[in-house]
């Protein structure tokens, strides 16, 4: 099977542009529950010295 060159420009396109979206709504949801993820940490360090 032989592929256009069109057709994988526009795969790699798709694949840049897929994974520019998702790092940047990646990056905006990790911003918007930052305080959350660190409480969750925090919750989860504890936990971890009260059992040992």
């Amino acid at each position: 099977m032989k592929h256009k060159p069109v057709n994988t420009a526009a795969f790699l396109k798709l694949i840049i542009i897929s994974s520019l979206l998702f790092l940047y709504l990646h990056i905006f949801y990790f911003n918007k529950n930052l305080n959350s993820i660190k409480a969750f940490c925090e919750k989860i360090l504890t936990n971890m010295v009260k059992n040992h």
